[in-house]
């Protein structure tokens, strides 16, 4: 292999690693987020985004975002773009902040 080819490689090994652990490329969420499922110690939250990605919401009182859930499926983080995480341990009445 030329020293041309192996500069290529490695400059597509380090592409992959830029957008896999920076989250250089934008993406964008195109429906939602919803509130489903909600009982008074839990929600589901659902949306849609135009890339694959992986779930995950950070959430909190008080404009703190203390707490984070990632969407699992079968004990792997479910990559796609329909994304739902389940949110629980909430207390009734309380008054959450979120972001996805």
């Amino acid at each position: 292999m030329t020293s041309r080819k192996y500069a290529k490689a490695i400059m597509r090994a380090a592409t992959v690693l830029l957008l896999s652990n920076g989250g250089i490329f934008a993406l964008a969420i195109t429906h939602g987020p919803y509130l489903i499922d909600q009982t008074d110690t839990a929600v589901t939250m659902l949306w849609f985004t135009d890339v694959n990605c992986f779930p995950a919401v950070e959430y909190g009182t008080g404009g703190n975002y203390g707490s984070k859930t990632e969407g699992l499926y079968k004990g792997l983080v479910a990559i796609g773009t329909r994304h739902e995480v389940r949110l629980t341990g909430l207390t009734a009445g309380q008054t959450y902040n979120y972001r996805v």
